[in-house]
């Protein structure tokens, strides 16, 4: 009775191996993840299970992986990496992700007025085609930005030169208002020969003069050399260094 009892248990152990071998190698015939998957139900802990359920990773992976180089986009291969990061295609996905992100940080620059940012693009991206332009651009725009400031210095140069002239000036039209006589170094008959003779006073007399201006007075038909209006003391002190130097001249009230 036992051994007719272990022979049936054989032979029925015999025909369920015979049953998952079919299925299984109907499953690999198929090819596909339904297969696998039905395989793996009806068999859960068979001979071939483990194989089974890597060969429906492997084709998910390669489902997943035709999709993501159909979207081409910088998400679909981070989901892809993120789900998949040994799969056969990780290698490219990664490549492929390093340029989109790389393409798209260029086009976010290519425009830019940020040095600092070209520079970063251009020393993580060496090789890359758009490192040149970002270190011409960022090179560019030092120079842009050194020659604004060469500019702006010289403008405010030029102010400051401008402010103590001007300050020179309020400051003779104080004098002039407040002054009562003049030094008077020469008389001619002609706006010409006045405009001669200021010009060859200030080139003889320039060190002595400094910031006091001549001009030319019309008296009586003659054209009256005269500095400008200052106190009597001072205009007798001025009068005294001219006639060191050799000039003649005299004070007069305004």
């Amino acid at each position: 009775m036992i051994i007719r009892i272990l022979c049936l248990t054989f032979a029925l152990t015999l025909v369920a191996c015979d049953r998952e071998g079919a299925h299984w190698e109907e499953a690999q015939q198929e090819n596909t993840i339904a297969a696998y998957e039905a395989y793996v139900e009806s068999y859960p802990a068979g001979e071939n299970a483990d194989q089974a359920r890597n060969l429906i990773d492997t084709l998910r992976a390669e489902e997943a992986w035709t999709q993501v180089q159909q979207q081409d986009t910088m998400s679909a291969y981070r989901g892809f990496l993120a789900d998949y990061p040994d799969a056969a295609g990780a290698d490219e996905a990664r490549a492929r992700l390093d340029i989109l992100e790389r393409e798209a940080a260029w086009q976010d620059l290519a425009t830019s007025d940020d040095i600092a940012a070209l520079q970063n693009f251009a020393d993580e991206h060496p090789n890359s085609p758009e490192a040149e332009i970002a270190r011409a651009r960022a090179n560019e725009l030092e120079a842009e930005a050194e020659r604004r400031e060469l500019e702006a210095q010289a403008e405010a140069e030029r102010e400051r030169e401008l402010e103590l002239q001007r300050e020179r000036e309020r400051e003779a039209q104080r004098q002039a208002e407040q002054g009562t006589h003049r030094v008077q170094l020469a008389a001619v008959r002609s706006q010409d020969q006045a405009n001669a003779g200021i010009e060859q006073l200030q080139r003889q007399l320039g060190e002595i003069l400094g910031d006091i201006g001549l001009e030319a007075q019309r008296t009586n038909g003659l054209y009256r050399l005269v500095t400008q209006a200052m106190s009597r003391e001072q205009a007798g002190e001025l009068c005294e260094a001219f006639n060191q130097r050799g000039q003649d001249c005299f004070v007069r009230q305004r």
